[in-house]
């Protein structure tokens, strides 16, 4: 049954501790409308499909079997989820009905008088009712929901009977009314919990806790703290950082404080702090993975010949730096790109801001084989970049850079400044950029899952954070289950039952690490 699925986005209690969030969700009320919506239509679905068993007893003189009993229609109720400030979400329905048909068979003894006869009867029910308190919780560090504190109730049950003595249907026409009536109260609060307590959760498993980024990182989006209740809103704190996969160090920094907004017009709103894309950059400059060797092959086939000492056209280093070229005629330069420091992403003004600093190490590739040093470049790339949102991605283009440079040391003699930028801004054109860009397009992935879809999503660049503003829509998947309430399904009574996950997101494809 797909159902509750919407608010388990974000409906969560982590075990972490940090000062403050490096992602943040919230859902708000009309959220939760839309979700009770869903659910609504879930459980109007599966209370079709509901599997009654067989009943049999005695009344007086009369033993009876009830049996073949099947929902014909069911009438959806008036229902709601509502925040309970510091508690939780409750949700209930009133005023549902639904109509059933079954057969019987009843034996009469009274002294030598023995009859017995089957029939069929139609019974509809009405005031069909129940209410339910989800609630927040963790199992072992991880997060589960738990339906709890479930009622239910049935106003009246009619009974009408088709076939044989109907004098004598009548007199335990009452005790089918009770059996019916009792049996369909008690499934329905197993029903609703069911919902909760195994389908809810099995989507909540499907949420990327942990996605692997670069090949070489996660990102981590467990929870930091319990989730706080407005009478508006709900709204988790998350981790937000990236570690290295394999060695988990924490950032010697911290996020700042995340912006608030009072609004609530959407249905779910997710900060995305800078302090993501810091951990990223801090964790791989840790781990030498901001350093790479360029040659040649790494540009377009168009434009290899840049790197050249000696050309023609007069587009290649040997005639920007002539000095490479009189001392390395015919040969091919080489550029070892590393960070000198972890570079920094922030937010503010409207925009987002990169900076890059590291040096590059050119080398000549000469005839024979001989790789001698030439000059160290120090290099600050500052640049912006427009971030937007498509579907459930978060992706970003580098839109304009700012690149300074100065040698830091050379065997080549003096170098022109100006010829070195050429230089590199050849470099910055036809690889660096286009590899950031592209890696940027593959986009973020956020902690939602594949059955859920932004509709009408809006991106806002406040001080430290993303937020996105976004309505849902839920397609259910074709390999959800229907939720009956059988063996299989139903909660163990004996103590509340919820499922915990470790889920490793979609993996990132990797690039040419710079």
């Amino acid at each position: 049954m797909k159902i509750v699925v919407i608010f388990v986005v974000v409906v969560f209690v982590a075990v972490v501790a940090s000062t403050a969030p490096g992602f943040k969700a919230r859902i708000t009320q009309k959220g939760l409308t839309y979700a009770n919506k869903m659910a609504m239509l879930a459980l109007s679905q599966s209370i079709r499909k509901l599997h009654i068993p067989d009943q049999s007893g005695k009344s007086g003189k009369v033993t009876y079997s009830i049996t073949g009993m099947t929902i014909q229609s069911f009438t959806t109720p008036g229902s709601s989820m509502a925040l309970k400030e510091g508690a939780g979400i409750r949700w209930s329905a009133t005023g549902a009905g639904l109509s059933l048909h079954g057969d019987f068979h009843y034996k009469y003894k009274q002294g030598w008088i023995k009859i017995s006869d089957h029939g069929s009867f139609d019974a509809s029910l009405s005031g069909v009712s129940f209410s339910m308190t989800v609630k927040l919780g963790d199992a072992a560090g991880k997060p589960k929901l738990a339906g709890s504190g479930c009622s239910s109730g049935i106003g009246g049950v009619k009974i009408k009977f088709h076939g044989g003595a109907s004098w004598l249907y009548n007199i335990f026409s009452h005790v089918i009314e009770g059996k019916v009536k009792g049996l369909l109260q008690n499934q329905m609060c197993q029903l609703v919990v069911a919902a909760v307590n195994t389908q809810a959760n099995k989507q909540l498993a499907k949420l990327p806790m942990t996605v692997l980024v670069l090949k070489k990182f996660l990102l981590d989006y467990s929870l930091i703290s319990n989730p706080t209740f407005d009478t508006k809103f709900l709204e988790t704190m998350l981790k937000g950082e990236v570690f290295w996969n394999g060695a988990r160090k924490e950032c010697p920094f911290s996020p700042a404080p995340l912006p608030t907004t009072p609004d609530t017009s959407h249905m779910l709103y997710l900060w995305v702090s800078d302090y993501m894309g810091n951990s990223l950059a801090y964790s791989g400059f840790q781990h030498g993975f901001l350093q790479y060797n360029l040659t040649a092959k790494d540009l377009p086939p168009g434009n290899r010949s840049i790197l050249n000492t000696t050309c023609s056209n007069f587009k290649c280093v040997g005639s920007f730096i002539p000095q490479i070229g009189k001392k390395y005629p015919n040969s091919q330069v080489l550029m070892r790109m590393h960070a000198t420091a972890p570079p920094n992403v922030t937010i503010s003004g409207g925009l987002i801001n990169m900076n890059f600093a590291g040096n590059v190490d050119l080398y000549a590739k000469t005839a024979g084989g001989k790789t001698p040093f030439l000059l160290t470049i120090t290099v600050v790339l500052d640049a912006k970049v427009n971030a937007s949102i498509v579907k459930q991605l978060v992706k970003g283009t580098i839109t304009s850079t700012n690149l300074k440079l100065d040698v830091k040391n050379s065997t080549v003699g003096t170098v022109s400044t100006t010829a070195l930028q050429l230089v590199m801004n050849g470099a910055l054109k036809l690889f660096i950029l286009p590899q950031l860009n592209a890696q940027g397009q593959k986009g973020l992935v956020l902690p939602v899952t594949d059955n859920i879809h932004f509709q009408n999503a809006q991106l806002s660049l406040l001080k430290g954070a993303l937020l996105i503003s976004t309505d849902l829509s839920y397609s259910p998947s074709t390999d959800e289950d229907d939720l009956q309430p059988d063996k299989a399904t139903l909660p163990d009574t004996r103590r509340d039952r919820a499922m915990s996950f470790h889920v490793v997101g979609q993996k990132q494809p990797d690039f040419n690490q710079i």
